[in-house]
């Protein structure tokens, strides 16, 4: 029975050896020293930044129609809205404009710019004939039909 009673004590030794052995702080080894290493500056080529080119607009054609008895309607070639209000509305330079006559019978309408944009006699316009023009210029524009004195001027604003 002394025997089991030294190996019982043997045993609680080892164990409590290796228990507090992982409880205990480790000395800590000083690391051998590493050479320090030095630093190179590279040059980073730099990309200069491009602003991207402005992209020309898309110029705009408009018909105005013409009846005997007005500038009665306009319209954007691609059927988007047009504000036309009191015979005005507005285009940017480089748009044509285009009055196309829709008369009754043979009369003949004449467009007259008061700007003197083109000559009195070659806007002529008759049944089913249409008259273009481009405007290069900003500013206001006022037209009239000759032959049909009592229809209000139309008015062309040309932003730029």
């Amino acid at each position: 029975m002394k025997h089991i009673k030294f190996i019982q004590v043997v045993f609680i030794v080892i164990l409590l050896s290796s228990f507090l052995s992982g409880c205990m702080e480790k000395t800590k080894e000083t690391p051998a020293a590493t050479p320090a290493q030095t630093v190179k500056e590279t040059a980073v080529a730099t990309t200069p930044t491009i602003a991207p080119a402005e992209t020309e607009r898309t110029k705009s054609n408009y018909i105005v129609y013409i009846d005997d008895y007005s500038f009665y309607r306009v319209i954007e070639s691609t059927y988007k809205n047009v504000v036309y209000e009191n015979f005005t509305f507005s285009i940017n330079v480089g748009d044509n404009v285009k009055w196309d006559s829709n008369t009754v019978y043979d009369d003949i309408l004449t467009i007259i710019s008061d700007q003197g944009l083109w000559a009195n006699g070659s806007a002529r316009l008759m049944n089913n004939k249409e008259f273009n023009y481009t405007f290069l210029n900003p500013g206001t524009y006022t037209f009239r039909i000759k032959e049909e004195k009592k229809i209000l001027p139309q008015t062309i604003i040309v932003k730029p």
